[in-house]
């Protein structure tokens, strides 16, 4: 609502706040006509206290709200803070040198590093695939330390899924040969098989294959269903709300903000926003 120049009392003088007024001035940097905009608004409605769902400052709030927030926000909130205290390493390219991988520094660039690989170290990469299209499903590849489970890098961007497979195969290389996990649902199949082209060593199998099926048996990846879904959502409450996990992407606490319940009672990022990075983690 504050985008709303509209949404004023003229000649509103400075008054005294309370502590929701005093944050959100300092946050959004509001006026005392428009604080005195909401507080008159709020005294007309019937229910105050559905204010925020009906004007609210940012989406979260709108969510929070309105009770459609999947995870706790509390617990993302905690995350948020935690991620602010860990400073970002390298961002940038990652570029094929012929005998290694590099990051060529870009300020924009879709990969992010906050902890290089460490020795006798263990790491997971697991990958939710996009078709390469700008505006529309990122491809996210997140690097994460298996002993502490601290989200050590991040892809996010935009490559061809042939480019993809590059990526993830050089990500791999770069972190110790990891376990590679990718989503086993198109586009992510294309990824599945470009890596097993390439014979990567190290790519997690499902161990919910039909055992009396060999070929399905030892199909790497991990299929995204309803019920899975539901399964891999509850897991990841579970992590937050217990400090399980440690995320220091943005672009994924900012998901992680946006991921709700629709009027229909499924799960899924609100319009307008995306949800990549959260089937990632």
């Amino acid at each position: 609502w504050n985008e709303d120049k509209s949404l004023i009392v003229h000649g509103a003088k400075p008054t005294e706040l309370d502590g929701y007024e005093r944050k959100a001035k300092e946050a959004f940097n509001l006026s005392w006509e428009q604080l005195e905009w909401r507080r008159q608004k709020r005294r007309d409605m019937a229910d105050p206290a559905l204010f925020s769902q009906e004007y609210p400052l940012t989406p979260e709030e709108a969510f929070l709200a309105s009770g459609r927030m999947v995870f706790a926000w509390d617990a993302i909130k905690i995350q948020d803070d935690e991620a602010k205290k860990t400073p970002l390493k390298w961002r940038g390219d990652l570029v094929d040198a012929g005998a290694s991988w590099r990051v060529d520094p870009r300020e924009d660039g879709p990969l992010q590093i906050w902890k290089s690989q460490e020795d006798r170290q263990r790491y997971l990469i697991t990958v939710d695939c996009g078709q390469g299209i700008r505006g529309r499903d990122y491809s996210v590849a997140d690097i994460w330390n298996m002993r502490s489970w601290e989200q050590v890098a991040q892809f996010r961007g935009h490559p061809d899924p042939d480019k993809f497979i590059d990526i993830v195969y050089g990500l791999g290389c770069m972190y110790g040969w990891g376990v590679i996990a990718v989503e086993d649902n198109y586009p992510g199949n294309s990824i599945i098989d470009g890596l097993t082209r390439k014979k990567y060593p190290n790519m997690w199998i499902d161990p919910s294959g039909d055992a009396r099926d060999e070929r399905a048996a030892a199909r790497p990846g991990f299929k995204t269903t309803e019920k899975t879904k539901n399964i891999f959502v509850s897991d990841l409450r579970q992590a937050l709300r217990d400090m399980d996990i440690r995320i220091n992407s943005h672009y994924t606490i900012m998901e992680l903000n946006s991921f709700i319940v629709n009027d229909s009672g499924k799960m899924e990022a609100a319009e307008g926003c995306h949800d990549d990075t959260v089937i990632s983690a």
